[in-house]
């Protein structure tokens, strides 16, 4: 695994229509998987509604920013981590 991105500061502040705030504190990583199989996820269906796998050639069409930036920086990743 290689830390690509951390992700913090005043733009990744959420606010919530109930008037909670959150501060988020986001570390993406590179891994290489051999076998989905031994890794099993486990979902809260309480916070998630659906989950997938996909290559970069198929990404869903609607994505939010954050999920759009940390794609991006995927993409672009060369072995330097970067600081949002």
């Amino acid at each position: 695994s290689r830390l690509v991105s951390v992700y913090s500061g005043s733009d990744w502040i959420r606010k919530y229509s109930n008037g909670d705030e959150l501060q988020s504190l986001t570390f993406l990583i590179s891994a290489h998987v051999v076998d989905d199989s031994d890794m099993p996820i486990r979902i809260d269906r309480s916070e998630v509604l659906d989950y997938g796998w996909f290559s970069f050639h198929n990404l869903p069409e609607k994505m939010h920013d954050y999920s759009l930036m940390m794609t991006k920086d995927l993409q672009e990743y060369d072995g330097q981590t970067i600081m949002r």
